[in-house]
């Protein structure tokens, strides 16, 4: 007896069989895409912040080395002072002995940005047209001084989406008024 039976074509089971393990490497290589692309932001993130850091510090530091010294800062009275340092709105930096030629270094949180701007001589300060701004995604300004108010140190906290960073750095004001 001989078999006449022809197969030609697939079968359910076979297509059944091929669209599971393309369906599978799909999935593979769509995680492996996701997985990819959060890391090359996060990494983006950190180096952005890292950039941010680096320039924000050497402007805070050539603004507050050559001055006379800090006139006032204006603290946050709900935030408890960290290892000596105090959350500042801002930091009044003496210029020569006229008031209107300070220079103030101040925190914006809703835009995460530091401005620097000249006082007008008013009370409380106020920030004129024709400040600028020194950095970007900086979340808090905190301060300390020594008693002669020759060293300050300064921390920074940055955020950027998930990532954050703090850059410490210390400052010695080498002019003093006479």
């Amino acid at each position: 007896m001989k078999n006449n039976y022809c197969r030609k074509g697939y079968l359910l089971v076979e297509t059944i069989c091929s669209l599971t393990v393309i369906s599978i490497l799909s999935l593979a290589l769509i995680t492996l895409l996701t997985i990819s692309i959060n890391y090359k932001n996060r990494i983006n993130d950190k180096l952005e912040i890292q950039q941010q850091i680096v320039d924000t510090q050497k402007h805070i530091e050539m603004l507050i080395s050559q001055c006379y010294g800090i006139a006032s800062i204006k603290e946050y009275s709900n935030v408890p002072e960290e290892n000596g340092y105090k959350k500042v709105y801002w930091i009044d930096i003496k210029n020569s002995d006229i008031k209107s030629e300070n220079r103030v270094i101040y925190l914006n949180p809703g835009r995460k940005k530091i401005f620097v701007s000249s006082l007008d001589g008013g009370n409380p300060p106020s920030y004129p047209i024709g400040g600028y701004e020194i950095g970007d995604y900086i979340t808090g300004i905190y301060f300390k001084s020594t008693n002669d108010n020759t060293l300050v140190n300064i921390k920074l906290t940055f955020q950027k989406n998930n990532e954050t960073a703090e850059s410490l750095f210390s400052i010695r004001i080498a002019n003093k008024l006479i």
